[in-house]
């Protein structure tokens, strides 16, 4: 899902950081969330979303939503 906000071929670790790294702007952050909510059928909590700057901390916050259900 990221791999459409950011140029092809950039590298990706859990340490990557969302905006600063991938230069991402809110806009697409907003975009991106709703896509993983869609696709997961979950729902991220704005303070979840606040404190999610990594791709290793998005990818535990969804795998905790997803595990909470």
């Amino acid at each position: 899902m990221l791999a459409e906000y950011i140029p092809e071929g950039t590298k990706i670790t859990d340490d990557t950081k969302i905006v600063a790294d991938l230069e991402i702007d809110s806009v697409d952050v907003f975009d991106l969330i709703m896509e993983v909510e869609d696709a997961y059928d979950i729902s991220i909590s704005m303070e979840l979303i606040s404190t999610t700057h990594t791709v290793g901390e998005l990818v535990n916050v969804v795998e905790g939503l997803i595990g909470a259900d």
